[in-house]
């Protein structure tokens, strides 16, 4: 899985608590970066968690460029406050789950689990 938070402390945190539940994460804290990542491995990735608040690209930016090259990979989006993307937005735009953050590596875990159990 690819988490994409631009604090490090959260990216480290919900990163070595998520992979206690048995996930493999690879943890960016810069969207460009992450997109980079994503654009030399699309394949490898079950399911990516963005923030939604970066500098440089936003996370749904960033979400959009990924689902135009994977259209069918499951993206969670969290965002603490945003003007501009609520749970409506996020699913109309093609996001598969709209977290509110704070939130913790438990609470993603059991999302992950819900969006690949839907997947089978």
């Amino acid at each position: 899985m690819l988490f994409v938070d631009d604090e490090g402390q959260i990216v480290d945190a919900i990163g070595e608590g998520l992979n206690d539940f048995g996930y493999e994460v690879i943890g960016v804290k810069d969207s460009f970066e992450a997109l980079n990542i994503f654009r030399a491995n699309p394949k490898i990735f079950d399911i990516i968690i963005i923030d939604q608040t970066m500098p440089g690209l936003l996370g749904s930016d960033l979400g959009k460029e990924i689902m135009k090259i994977r259209k069918e990979i499951p993206i969670i989006i969290c965002t603490g406050y945003s003007d501009n993307l609520d749970r409506e937005r996020a699913m109309k735009m093609g996001f598969r789950e709209f977290v509110v953050k704070p939130t913790t590596s438990a609470n993603l875990a059991l999302l992950i689990r819900k969006i690949m159990d839907k997947k089978d």
